[in-house]
């Protein structure tokens, strides 16, 4: 288990069937989704694999660790404007140091693709928010599957067009 896998939060959007993404995108637009991730994640760190920043780039507002086992790879230079650093990291639990350094104790997100969700689960991550999205479009990138009855649903909230569900361990 990593160092403080208890602070890893897995957020994402899944389809009725798993699905989480299609040729490097979300196969479906859903803007207060976006809202709910922004509000969510805002003020702090976020992890994600190397593809996943590719897709979506640096979020304002947030410290992002990229994970990438490709050694020539590295983040680009954030823009100073957006007032949060980039990272990157070889492992996840490297990841997980850099987003605790300097005594951060609050959540770690964890924002994809399907290799760090996984990842994550394995290391002991306790909480995961799913916005979860009605119906079973077409995709290349499913989310983990998970034993439900190792987790509870700690919140169901009813938003426009999915439902929020955050599962605790």
């Amino acid at each position: 288990m990593p160092a403080k896998a208890d602070q890893l939060v897995l957020i994402a959007a899944v389809a009725e069937n798993g699905v989480i993404g299609a040729d490097g995108g979300m196969p479906w637009h859903l803007p207060a989704d976006l809202r709910h991730f922004k509000a969510t994640t805002n003020g702090h760190p976020v992890i994600m694999g190397r593809k996943t920043f590719e897709a979506v780039g640096a979020l304002p507002g947030r410290d992002i660790i990229v994970i990438s086992r490709d050694r020539t790879w590295t983040t680009p230079p954030t823009p100073a404007a957006q007032r949060r650093r980039t990272f990157t990291a070889r492992s996840l639990d490297n990841a997980v140091t850099i987003a605790t350094a300097d005594g951060y104790a609050g959540p770690v997100f964890v924002a994809g693709g399907a290799q760090i969700y996984r990842l994550a689960l394995d290391a002991g991550a306790r909480r995961q928010v799913l916005s979860e999205v009605p119906g079973r479009p077409n995709g290349d990138t499913l989310y983990p599957d998970f034993d439900r009855t190792a987790w509870s649903v700690e919140s169901r909230e009813h938003r426009e067009g999915f439902d929020v569900v955050t599962w605790v361990r």
